[in-house]
């Protein structure tokens, strides 16, 4: 005879269990809520304006199809190019789509898992009679496994991957930015250059005609020795300086080919355009406005909640996993047998599982997840405020080089006069040729520098505008 005991539980003692366990069924669902980021990082005080903006106080940013502001219909040409064929554009649309597939990866973890096999058994023995016995037997079953996310583990580690896929976007989106912004610069670059190699082959002929005139006076006993060699010095340094500028337009139009994807050669692109007038204004937007344009902010922040969901999942990985697990098959020792049999037995069962003891693995992998979000967290940061000062840095730059611009044509134009008063001057013998000579050259430093000043200006708009996140595309354009 069996004799059953039963412990009695006093009626304050099962309230008791069940408020334990409610109560740590609490703190782990308050442990898979919390997030690692700071409430400061998440609400950043910035101030309501750029220190620098004098264009006014207006949220909107620098809007969209800045490269129509460029005022180079040929522009528009070379960046499509170059969003259709740049390599490492390319590149970033192949991870693009890796972790979109990812992604699709992770979310398959949280459905079951069937799988069907097939095994099969041929054995043989040699009976006492000297015969062989040959026996099969053919198994088939269906095979049934499922995780359950009753934590939201697995929801964490897709949300992971999701995010991970978004911010590659984002990193895709940025890139083609730069790269407009790269092609917009390298295209006014060489155009400032081809003007460059223009102004040096005048001045070579200038000088070459002075020489010529000097020598023949030489000859005729009108001019010293002194101005000649003068002379002869100054054409040697032209013909230097021109073969110079002619290297560094080969090396500006090969830059731009390289973004093109086209054989860098260095030819074969017309760049007899000339430096556009770009008008002063440029909304600038707010610095809070920068957070929701820039596609390199927005991605650190997709990082940074990436791996605030990757810490979520690693403190989950210390709770109980739970799971289903079931079988079906059959089996027969024939295949046509197999086919015809049906189902002949199936099994199903729950596990629950506990880690107990791991020498603090999974408590250092949590620690670990823990350090990263803190590291993203920081890189966010430090991006936000990267391009807050290149912002304000672009934006006084914008000002500053104006005034010298229009400070540099002023002095262009007094050194074109002082050097046109110098000839007239010499010719009546009222100065030396030393005298024509700096005058010569103040006025065609004051043309270059003109020139490349005139760049510089293109170039920090250029900037601006992928500082301060705008598209290059026309509205309802797509890019990505």
């Amino acid at each position: 005879m069996t004799i059953h005991h039963r412990q009695k539980t006093s009626p304050q003692a099962a309230p008791s269990v069940r408020l334990a366990v409610a109560g740590l069924l609490a703190l782990w669902l308050a442990g898979c809520a919390s997030s690692a980021i700071s409430p400061a990082t998440r609400e950043l005080d910035l101030p309501p304006t750029w220190h620098q903006d004098q264009a006014g106080t207006s949220e909107a940013g620098p809007g969209e199809a800045w490269l129509e502001a460029l005022k180079s219909p040929a522009l528009n040409t070379l960046v499509n190019e170059a969003q259709t064929a740049n390599y490492p554009l390319a590149r970033q649309r192949a991870r693009v789509e890796e972790l979109r597939q990812a992604t699709a990866t992770q979310g398959s973890s949280l459905w079951p898992s069937l799988s069907l096999g097939l095994d099969a058994d041929r054995n043989g023995i040699t009976g006492d009679d000297g015969g062989d016995i040959t026996t099969e037997s053919w198994r088939a079953g269906l095979d049934l496994s499922w995780e359950l996310d009753i934590w939201g583990k697995l929801g964490d580690r897709q949300r992971q991957a999701e995010l991970g896929y978004q911010s590659a976007l984002a990193a895709l989106r940025q890139q083609q930015l730069q790269l407009a912004a790269d092609v917009a610069t390298g295209w006014f670059n060489a155009i400032a250059n081809a003007r460059l190699e223009a102004l040096l082959e005048q001045r070579l002929d200038n000088v070459s005609t002075d020489l010529a005139s000097l020598e023949q006076g030489y000859r005729r006993g009108l001019s010293p020795a002194l101005d000649v060699y003068l002379s002869r010095n100054t054409v040697a340094d032209s013909r230097a300086n021109l073969a110079q500028q002619r290297q560094d337009l080969q090396e500006a139009r090969s830059n731009l080919q390289l973004l093109l994807a086209r054989y860098p050669g260095g030819d074969g692109l017309a760049t007899s355009a000339t430096l556009p007038e770009l008008d002063p204004v440029t909304p600038a937007g707010s610095p809070a406005g920068l957070l929701r344009r820039r596609p390199d902010i927005q991605g650190a922040w997709l990082d940074l909640l990436a791996a605030d969901a990757g810490l979520a999942a690693a403190h989950k990985d210390r709770f109980p996993s739970f799971s289903l697990v079931g079988r079906a098959g059959s089996s027969s020792s024939a295949l046509h047998g197999l086919v015809d049999a049906g189902l002949g037995s199936w099994s199903l069962g729950a596990g629950l599982a506990q880690p107990l003891f791991d020498a603090g693995r999974l408590g250092s992998l949590e620690a670990q997840a823990r350090a990263r979000v803190a590291q993203a967290e920081q890189g966010y940061l430090e991006i936000v405020f990267q391009a807050l000062a290149e912002v304000e840095r672009l934006l006084s730059a914008e000002h500053t080089l104006r005034d010298q611009l229009d400070a540099q044509r002023e002095s262009r134009g007094n050194a074109d006069i002082a050097y046109e008063l110098s000839l007239q001057q010499y010719a009546r013998g009222l100065i030396d040729y030393t005298t024509v000579l700096e005058a010569q050259r103040r006025a065609f430093d004051a043309q270059t520098a003109a020139i490349r000043l005139h760049n510089r200006v293109i170039a920090n708009r250029i900037d601006l505008y992928r500082a301060l996140g705008g598209d290059f595309a026309p509205a309802g354009a797509a890019s990505t």
